[in-house]
């Protein structure tokens, strides 16, 4: 019976690649992973004073898009400020409540800090209603402003209004919530911003009385105050 052959030979690598490759992986493990999409009905979960608003997210399209997006700043709207029917004062808008909801969600990751340097003249920012196709040029976008808060001291108030010319909805940034950083920033701001293009006036009447909200409550209890 004759021998079997000789085994082949290992293939040689050529020099220098081990190197190479442990450097490779040594990068792969120090890139940062992706960040995951917001669960934003979750995190307004832990804030009562904002389940009206979170109920509203959760019932609507918005929330599942929400979940493959990052670097995002949420406009929630207290209890309190809400409207009777968030879906009738939407209605006698003319707009879609969902298309409200998406424009309370900025394209953005702003902070306290972020809010602090906004200028008198404004600042831009892309919603997620300009994502829908629907909104007509930058209409989609909120515009930023700060304004004198009042009382005689430096501090300031930032107002989110539309960037159209023409008087509409606009909500006074009353605080911060909560925040993810970089991945998730919660605002909370006096009443819904209805895009421009909408009959604001005939949604008004659906707008609830002023109550005698105790915000630095509301905010205290999100623990972000």
């Amino acid at each position: 019976m004759g021998r079997g052959s000789p085994p082949a030979p290992a293939p040689r690598l050529a020099p220098g690649l081990p190197a190479l490759l442990a450097a490779a992986l040594l990068l792969l493990l120090l890139l940062p992973a992706p960040a995951a999409g917001v669960n934003v009905t979750a995190v307004l979960a832990a804030f009562p004073g904002f389940s009206d608003f979170a109920r509203l997210l959760a019932s609507s399209p918005v929330a599942a898009e929400l979940a493959g997006r990052s670097s995002l700043t949420l406009l929630a709207v207290p209890n309190a400020n809400l409207p009777r029917s968030p879906s009738a004062f939407a209605a006698a808008a003319g707009a879609d409540l969902a298309d409200v909801l998406r424009y309370h969600v900025l394209l953005e990751y702003l902070s306290p800090p972020d809010l602090a340097r906004v200028p008198a003249s404004g600042r831009l920012v892309t919603t997620l209603f300009q994502t829908t196709g629907r909104a007509p040029s930058d209409l989609g976008a909120v515009n930023l402003t700060a304004t004198a808060a009042g009382g005689g001291g430096s501090s300031s108030a930032v107002v989110v209004r539309s960037p159209s010319p023409s008087p509409g909805s606009n909500a006074t940034v009353l605080g911060a919530v909560t925040r993810e950083p970089y991945n998730l920033s919660v605002l909370a701001v006096g009443g819904l911003i209805v895009p421009s293009g909408f009959d604001i006036a005939a949604s008004g009447s659906e707008t609830r009385p002023s109550p005698a909200v105790n915000i630095t409550r509301v905010l205290t209890d999100a623990r972000g105050f």
